[in-house]
């Protein structure tokens, strides 16, 4: 049975993905606006690591995502690895660690 957040948590969550939300779009607009202002040097840092400015910012929203998901499905995030038990806020920080390296991997495989 999940665990009943309380109505802080909630709105702090949801504020949390809301500022990393306009914080992205905001992002999108710069590079945007750069790119059509039609500066050289910035077209070419960007057009040459497109994987760095664009696919890492959304794998830290995707890693985000998935861990704040799994967290309202299921409840707080447990798990052991090794000898090693995560609860609380550790395991929502490693699952989140994880869960990024991983996002990450698969978009250096691109």
């Amino acid at each position: 049975m999940p665990k009943k957040y309380s109505k802080v948590q909630k709105i702090t969550v949801w504020a949390i993905g809301v500022f990393g939300t306009a914080f992205s779009v905001y992002y999108a607009y710069f590079l945007a606006s750069e790119l059509y202002a039609r500066e050289d040097w910035i077209i070419e840092v960007i057009s040459n690591n497109p994987k760095l400015f664009i696919f890492i910012p959304a794998a830290s929203c995707g890693a985000y995502a998935i861990v704040t998901l799994l967290e309202f499905r299921s409840g707080t995030i447990e798990f052991e690895i090794g000898g090693l038990k995560f609860k609380g806020a550790s395991g929502s920080i490693v699952f989140w660690i994880l869960s990024f390296i991983a996002v990450s991997s698969m978009v250096a495989l691109m």
